[in-house]
């Protein structure tokens, strides 16, 4: 049964990784829903938005949820989770500008199995915002990391910023609130990321305030200024050349320098004269 026949209409999706693999038999959320029901994207190029909680599952907890994905979605891959199956049809379902906001969990952006699903939405979308919770388990009952995420359907868009929000480690339910109201704590973090499809095509999303350093040293565009620069390391001589023994006579073109100034500094030390 394809993603798009396990759509239920007006049924919230609250999950995790441990609650839809064990609840029985995965009934709740793969009931036939009929022809007449079932959402199509035809009407009028596409839905407005696709909203919701996906439920989260990996193949190796059940293998049965992922029968007629795995074989007929261009989004199937290993290591994979399927709520990364849902994200990539929701946005085939969009209209162009229409939305996806689902809560989901937050680690996308670097899983190896998600990367179809990065592919889909940087290529398919344009991510308007983002809030991830970190460690904060906004599930009292899932202990599972999880973020908002809002995303337009959109192929063209690029070289944008967006809205990325991120609470710190050991932020509570009022950082929490704080985090979707904008307001700073000092648990809250607030970030404009630029995307910029070609040089993040392949790569893990991973966003901070150092961007725009790693960006320029990346484009080779980042130099010293004339009074943040020197002449560079000096290696020293290992033996006395024309230069040297112009400004020492006493000192032998050719000789070792190193060993001279042994035999120097002992010779003094022994007050031996040469």
């Amino acid at each position: 049964m394809a993603i798009s026949e396990n759509i239920e209409l007006n049924r919230p999706a609250a999950c995790n990784d441990s609650s839809h693999s064990e609840r029985s038999e995965e009934s709740h959320y793969k009931r036939d829903v009929s022809p007449g029901q079932r959402p199509t994207a035809q009407h009028d190029g596409g839905f407005d938005i696709v909203i919701g909680n996906p439920p989260y599952i990996k193949e190796y907890t059940s293998k049965s949820a992922f029968d007629g994905f795995r074989e007929t979605s261009p989004y199937y891959m290993g290591k994979m989770d399927l709520w990364y199956g849902f994200a990539c049809h929701g946005i085939d379902l969009l209209k162009t500008k229409g939305m996806l906001c689902f809560i989901a969990q937050n680690n996308w952006t670097t899983s190896s199995g998600a990367k179809l699903m990065r592919k889909k939405v940087l290529e398919d979308s344009k991510i308007l915002q983002m809030l991830d919770f970190n460690t904060y388990m906004v599930f009292e009952s899932a202990d599972i990391q999880t973020m908002v995420m809002l995303f337009e359907k959109n192929t063209t868009a690029d070289k944008y910023t967006f809205d990325y929000r991120t609470l710190l480690a050991e932020a509570d339910k009022d950082d929490m609130l704080s985090l979707i109201q904008k307001q700073s704590t000092g648990k809250t973090k607030y970030l404009t990321p630029k995307i910029d499809r070609t040089v993040l095509n392949g790569k893990l999303l991973t966003f901070s305030c150092n961007d725009d350093i790693l960006e320029k040293i990346a484009s080779g565009k980042l130099f010293l200024q004339a009074d943040e620069a020197t002449n560079g390391i000096h290696t020293h001589h290992d033996c006395v050349n024309n230069k040297i023994h112009r400004e020492f006579p006493d000192l032998p073109v050719g000789k070792a320098i190193f060993v001279w100034l042994c035999l120097h500094n002992f010779m003094e030390y022994a007050k031996i004269s040469p």
